[in-house]
């Protein structure tokens, strides 16, 4: 059995997971060049029986295959433009998914929205970082079980999974879902970028517990993570250092104060490869994991609260104007 720490690099993993992840077909969001679905996807590709790459941007996700078929030549690379901040993109994105007519295995929510610094709305009215993070990728799984249900029984053993990127930040900040004003429209003054989107990671948290549980008899399962603090991505450039100072993450010039307080991109990937493939974590769905290893004792009360989880359910449906496909 292989121990996973916060330094287990992506390449690692899924090296150790290789025969979990052959003969699987992986759909990855937010796969820009220097991120981490962009590794997520270099990764998989020595094993993986295809990968579906989704973005809004088709220049950025052929940077991405260029670079990963420039170290695997043999890779089954597929691209799908998909911007979570359109409900039409989402439709449209999900309609050429199933039009495939393949199981996937496993789908991996990585993408995440800019951390904007004032309310920035999506084609479809909602606060970004809710909009995106949640909102999208909630109507994206939805609209795309048709070809996850296509993954149960498929591989002998091998359960398909949704996998979310989570956040601490959801703990670390008040992360509670403010229901009476979830878009900041009858209080602006009250937005703040990191407190969006530890909500937005709250609800990442939410969605999967009660969706390994509505859809555990299907035999679906699902799973979230916090990536651990990574600077090198676009993400990176929010916040400031003097926030990060603020918060006791650094000193006045930038330096962590912990060898451990940040990842590389490589160490961060890692842990959505174990929830994807992991066999050890089968019987776990709907669990937090951290370094590879579930760590519900992390998950803020808030985050675990299966009444605030159905209400957030039953509000996400009345927000993108249909049910989550869940066979009742």
């Amino acid at each position: 059995m292989t121990t996973w720490t916060g330094k287990t690099k992506a390449v690692d993993a899924a090296s150790a997971l290789q025969n979990e992840i052959r003969g699987k077909n992986v759909l990855v969001t937010g796969v820009s060049p220097k991120s981490l679905g962009a590794e997520t996807v270099r990764v998989l590709a020595p094993y993986a029986l295809s990968v579906i790459l989704a973005g809004r941007s088709q220049s950025k996700i052929d940077e991405t295959i260029v670079a990963v078929k420039a170290q695997t030549p043999t890779a089954s690379l597929k691209s799908v433009i998909l911007d979570l901040a359109s409900i039409e993109s989402i439709k449209q994105a999900a309609a050429e998914v199933n039009a495939l007519a393949i199981p996937i295995h496993v789908v991996i929510n990585n993408a995440a929205s800019a951390q904007h610094k004032t309310i920035v709305k999506t084609a479809d009215g909602f606060e970004a970082q809710f909009g995106i993070n949640h909102l999208g990728h909630f109507l994206f799984t939805s609209l795309i079980m048709p070809s996850v249900r296509r993954a149960v029984g498929n591989v002998h053993g091998f359960p398909p999974r949704i996998v979310v990127v989570a956040s601490s930040a959801h703990s670390s900040m008040p992360g509670a879902i403010r229901f009476d004003d979830i878009f900041f429209e009858k209080r602006p003054e009250e937005y703040n970028t990191m407190v969006a989107y530890a909500a937005s990671k709250t609800a990442n948290i939410q969605f999967v517990r009660l969706f390994a549980k509505k859809l555990a008899p299907e035999g679906i399962i699902a799973f979230s993570l916090h990536p651990g603090g990574i600077l090198e991505t676009g993400m990176g450039s929010v916040p400031t250092v003097e926030e990060l100072h603020s918060w006791g993450l650094v000193d006045k010039n930038g330096k962590p104060y912990r060898d451990d307080t940040f990842k590389t991109i490589e160490e961060g990937t890692s842990t959505q490869v174990i929830a994807a493939f992991d066999p050890n974590l089968k019987e776990r769905s709907g669990v937090y994991l951290l370094d590879g290893v579930p760590h519900d004792d992390l998950v803020a009360e808030y985050a675990s609260d299966d009444a605030v989880a159905e209400r957030l359910w039953v509000l996400s449906e009345k927000l993108i104007g249909q049910p989550f496909d869940v066979k009742r």
